[in-house]
C-alpha cells in the first residue's frame, strides 16, 4: 500500500474505532461508543450482569430476537 494512503487511512480507522468502541479522553473519562450504547439498550453490560430479558418490556420484536442471539 502506498505510504500516502496509509497516512490517510490510519487516523480514519482510529476515529471509526472510537465511534464504535468508545474511548478514554485526556481526563481518563470513558466515553461509550455506538456499539456499547446499543448493547446497553438491549440490557447487556460489560461491567455488570445483564438485565433479565423479561424486564425489558420496551424492546421491539427485532430487539428481542437480537437479545436472544
Amino acid at each position: 500500500m502506498d505510504p500516502e494512503q496509509k497516512k490517510i487511512l490510519r487516523p480514519l480507522c482510529l476515529n471509526l474505532r472510537h465511534i464504535l468502541e468508545g474511548y478514554y479522553d485526556s481526563d481518563d473519562t470513558w466515553h461509550a461508543g455506538d456499539l456499547e450504547q446499543r448493547l446497553n439498550s438491549l440490557g447487556v453490560w460489560w461491567e455488570r450482569d445483564s438485565l433479565p430479558a423479561e424486564d425489558l418490556t420496551h424492546l421491539s420484536p427485532e430487539d428481542c430476537q437480537a437479545r436472544a442471539v
